[in-house]
Protein backbone atom coordinates (compact mmCIF):
# COMPACT_ATOMS: atom_id res chain seq x y z
CA UNK A 1 0.00 0.00 0.00
CA UNK A 2 2.61 2.16 1.28
CA UNK A 3 4.35 1.82 -3.00
CA UNK A 4 0.83 2.46 -4.32
CA UNK A 5 0.94 5.95 -2.43
CA UNK A 6 4.13 7.20 -3.55
CA UNK A 7 3.46 5.61 -7.37
CA UNK A 8 0.27 7.93 -7.15
CA UNK A 9 1.95 10.97 -5.70
CA UNK A 10 4.90 10.80 -8.28
CA UNK A 11 1.96 10.55 -10.94
CA UNK A 12 0.45 13.61 -9.89
CA UNK A 13 3.46 15.71 -9.18
CA UNK A 14 3.12 15.95 -5.44
CA UNK A 15 6.41 14.81 -4.09
CA UNK A 16 7.76 18.30 -2.44
CA UNK A 17 11.49 19.45 -2.55
CA UNK A 18 13.36 22.11 -1.58
CA UNK A 19 15.38 24.46 -3.47
CA UNK A 20 17.10 27.56 -2.87
CA UNK A 21 16.05 30.78 -4.62
CA UNK A 22 18.15 34.11 -4.79
CA UNK A 23 15.59 36.64 -3.05
CA UNK A 24 17.26 39.66 -3.74
CA UNK A 25 21.01 40.47 -5.67
CA UNK A 26 23.99 41.14 -4.45
CA UNK A 27 25.79 44.17 -6.12
CA UNK A 28 25.95 47.93 -7.25
CA UNK A 29 24.10 49.97 -9.16
CA UNK A 30 25.27 53.06 -10.62
CA UNK A 31 23.43 56.07 -12.01
CA UNK A 32 24.39 58.51 -14.44
CA UNK A 33 23.60 61.33 -15.99
CA UNK A 34 24.34 61.16 -20.44
CA UNK A 35 27.50 62.64 -19.96
CA UNK A 36 28.28 59.54 -17.60
CA UNK A 37 28.56 62.27 -14.04
CA UNK A 38 26.73 60.36 -10.95
CA UNK A 39 23.91 61.55 -10.42
CA UNK A 40 23.40 61.73 -5.93
CA UNK A 41 20.61 61.19 -3.89
CA UNK A 42 18.70 59.79 -6.78
CA UNK A 43 16.08 57.46 -5.87
CA UNK A 44 16.59 53.39 -7.13
CA UNK A 45 14.08 51.15 -7.24
CA UNK A 46 14.79 46.92 -7.24
CA UNK A 47 11.72 45.24 -7.84
CA UNK A 48 11.15 41.18 -7.55
CA UNK A 49 8.86 39.74 -10.04
CA UNK A 50 7.82 36.39 -9.13
CA UNK A 51 7.11 34.02 -12.38
CA UNK A 52 5.15 32.78 -14.21
CA UNK A 53 2.36 35.49 -13.80
CA UNK A 54 4.96 38.02 -13.55
CA UNK A 55 3.66 39.94 -10.56
CA UNK A 56 5.70 42.22 -8.27
CA UNK A 57 6.65 40.49 -5.69
CA UNK A 58 8.91 42.57 -3.50
CA UNK A 59 10.64 45.67 -3.83
CA UNK A 60 13.29 47.97 -2.16
CA UNK A 61 13.94 51.65 -2.41
CA UNK A 62 17.10 53.64 -1.82
CA UNK A 63 19.03 56.71 -2.70
CA UNK A 64 22.09 57.36 -4.38
CA UNK A 65 25.68 58.33 -2.43
CA UNK A 66 27.61 60.99 -3.70
CA UNK A 67 29.36 58.59 -6.55
CA UNK A 68 26.02 57.84 -7.71
CA UNK A 69 25.66 54.68 -5.96
CA UNK A 70 23.40 51.99 -4.24
CA UNK A 71 24.69 48.51 -3.26
CA UNK A 72 22.23 45.80 -2.19
CA UNK A 73 23.36 42.54 -0.28
CA UNK A 74 22.39 38.77 -1.12
CA UNK A 75 19.32 37.19 0.32
CA UNK A 76 18.75 33.42 -0.20
CA UNK A 77 15.69 31.22 1.12
CA UNK A 78 15.02 27.58 0.36
CA UNK A 79 11.42 27.27 -0.71
CA UNK A 80 9.06 23.92 -0.88
CA UNK A 81 8.38 23.19 -4.51
CA UNK A 82 6.44 20.53 -6.49
CA UNK A 83 8.89 20.14 -9.58
CA UNK A 84 6.50 17.96 -11.73
CA UNK A 85 3.38 19.91 -11.23
CA UNK A 86 2.65 22.74 -13.61
CA UNK A 87 3.88 25.95 -11.91
CA UNK A 88 5.06 23.86 -9.44
CA UNK A 89 8.37 25.84 -8.78
CA UNK A 90 8.62 29.55 -9.30
CA UNK A 91 11.39 31.66 -11.11
CA UNK A 92 11.88 34.90 -9.41
CA UNK A 93 13.62 38.00 -11.99
CA UNK A 94 15.17 41.76 -10.68
CA UNK A 95 14.51 44.94 -12.59
CA UNK A 96 16.13 48.08 -11.17
CA UNK A 97 14.60 51.56 -11.94
CA UNK A 98 16.28 55.01 -11.33
CA UNK A 99 14.82 58.70 -11.06
CA UNK A 100 15.79 62.11 -10.29
CA UNK A 101 14.11 65.66 -10.78
CA UNK A 102 14.48 66.75 -14.42
CA UNK A 103 15.75 63.38 -15.86
CA UNK A 104 13.54 60.59 -17.20
CA UNK A 105 13.23 57.22 -15.33
CA UNK A 106 15.19 54.13 -16.41
CA UNK A 107 14.30 50.75 -16.21
CA UNK A 108 16.37 47.62 -16.45
CA UNK A 109 16.65 44.40 -16.18
CA UNK A 110 19.25 43.05 -13.90
CA UNK A 111 21.14 39.34 -13.90
CA UNK A 112 21.53 37.34 -11.00
CA UNK A 113 23.74 34.65 -11.05
CA UNK A 114 23.05 31.38 -8.89
CA UNK A 115 26.22 32.14 -6.90
CA UNK A 116 28.07 35.55 -5.58
CA UNK A 117 27.54 39.18 -7.14
CA UNK A 118 25.79 40.44 -9.79
CA UNK A 119 27.45 42.64 -12.71
CA UNK A 120 27.11 46.08 -12.23
CA UNK A 121 24.48 47.80 -13.56
CA UNK A 122 24.89 50.97 -14.80
CA UNK A 123 21.51 53.13 -15.26
CA UNK A 124 22.11 56.18 -17.82
CA UNK A 125 19.05 59.16 -16.59
CA UNK A 126 18.36 61.54 -19.42
CA UNK A 127 17.02 64.81 -19.24
CA UNK A 128 13.01 65.00 -18.78
CA UNK A 129 10.28 64.27 -16.59
CA UNK A 130 9.36 60.60 -15.87
CA UNK A 131 9.07 58.44 -12.43
CA UNK A 132 9.34 54.93 -12.26
CA UNK A 133 5.59 53.53 -12.99
CA UNK A 134 4.34 51.73 -9.52
CA UNK A 135 2.55 48.19 -9.30
CA UNK A 136 1.63 46.67 -6.08
CA UNK A 137 -0.84 44.56 -5.29
CA UNK A 138 -3.74 45.91 -3.50
CA UNK A 139 -5.84 43.06 -2.15
CA UNK A 140 -7.10 43.53 1.00
CA UNK A 141 -5.51 42.65 4.23
CA UNK A 142 -7.58 41.09 7.55
CA UNK A 143 -8.27 42.82 9.99
CA UNK A 144 -5.48 43.26 12.34
CA UNK A 145 -2.96 43.29 10.03
CA UNK A 146 -1.51 45.49 7.28
CA UNK A 147 -0.09 44.93 4.22
CA UNK A 148 3.46 46.69 3.05
CA UNK A 149 3.50 48.28 -0.26
CA UNK A 150 6.67 49.77 -0.38
CA UNK A 151 9.78 50.61 1.92
CA UNK A 152 12.06 53.27 1.87
CA UNK A 153 14.65 53.86 4.58
CA UNK A 154 14.66 57.65 5.31
CA UNK A 155 17.60 57.02 8.27
CA UNK A 156 19.41 54.07 10.33
CA UNK A 157 16.48 52.77 12.30
CA UNK A 158 13.39 55.01 10.64
CA UNK A 159 11.87 53.77 7.65
CA UNK A 160 8.79 54.97 5.61
CA UNK A 161 6.07 52.62 4.72
CA UNK A 162 3.44 52.88 1.68
CA UNK A 163 0.78 50.56 3.62
CA UNK A 164 -2.89 49.34 3.25
CA UNK A 165 -4.80 48.16 6.31
CA UNK A 166 -8.92 47.94 6.39
CA UNK A 167 -11.00 50.36 7.05
CA UNK A 168 -11.64 50.23 10.47
CA UNK A 169 -8.31 49.30 11.41
CA UNK A 170 -6.52 52.40 13.75
CA UNK A 171 -3.20 52.89 13.45
CA UNK A 172 -1.38 55.70 15.90
CA UNK A 173 1.34 56.72 17.51
CA UNK A 174 2.81 54.57 19.40
CA UNK A 175 1.24 51.23 17.78
CA UNK A 176 3.78 48.62 16.84
CA UNK A 177 3.39 47.15 13.30
CA UNK A 178 5.51 43.77 13.28
CA UNK A 179 9.23 44.59 14.48
CA UNK A 180 8.52 48.05 13.85
CA UNK A 181 6.99 50.98 16.11
CA UNK A 182 4.75 53.62 14.33
CA UNK A 183 6.45 57.26 14.83
CA UNK A 184 4.30 59.08 12.06
CA UNK A 185 0.91 58.48 10.63
CA UNK A 186 -0.55 60.49 7.24
CA UNK A 187 -3.61 59.40 5.11
CA UNK A 188 -3.93 59.03 1.77
CA UNK A 189 -7.36 58.97 -0.09
CA UNK A 190 -9.25 55.73 0.11
CA UNK A 191 -9.28 53.43 -2.65
CA UNK A 192 -11.87 51.66 -2.24
CA UNK A 193 -14.71 51.27 0.85
CA UNK A 194 -12.76 48.20 2.20
CA UNK A 195 -9.41 49.59 2.91
CA UNK A 196 -7.48 52.92 2.90
CA UNK A 197 -4.03 53.65 2.32
CA UNK A 198 -1.54 55.45 4.64
CA UNK A 199 2.35 56.58 4.87
CA UNK A 200 3.67 55.86 8.37
CA UNK A 201 6.94 56.68 9.05
CA UNK A 202 8.34 54.14 11.48
CA UNK A 203 11.33 52.97 13.66
CA UNK A 204 13.09 49.50 14.13
CA UNK A 205 14.46 46.56 12.36
CA UNK A 206 13.72 47.56 8.91
CA UNK A 207 15.59 44.83 7.60
CA UNK A 208 13.17 42.26 8.55
CA UNK A 209 9.78 43.69 7.15
CA UNK A 210 9.53 42.19 3.28
CA UNK A 211 7.13 44.06 0.80
CA UNK A 212 3.70 42.23 0.59
CA UNK A 213 4.44 40.68 3.92
CA UNK A 214 1.17 40.28 6.54
CA UNK A 215 2.70 41.85 9.46
CA UNK A 216 0.52 41.14 12.80
CA UNK A 217 0.12 43.53 15.35
CA UNK A 218 1.07 42.73 18.51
Amino acid sequence: MKRLVVALALLSGCIPMKMKFVMRPEGVVRVVDAKGAPIASARVILLREKYPHRREDARWTVKTDAKGEVSFTREEERQTVFPLMMHGVPGYGFVACAESPGYASKQEAWRVPEEGASPPLVLNLAEGDRRCESKVDLSVPPKGRARVLGIERVDADVWKLDVVLPKDEPVAVGVPLGSLTVTKVEWQSEAINAFRRATVQTRGPGEKVRFGELLVRE
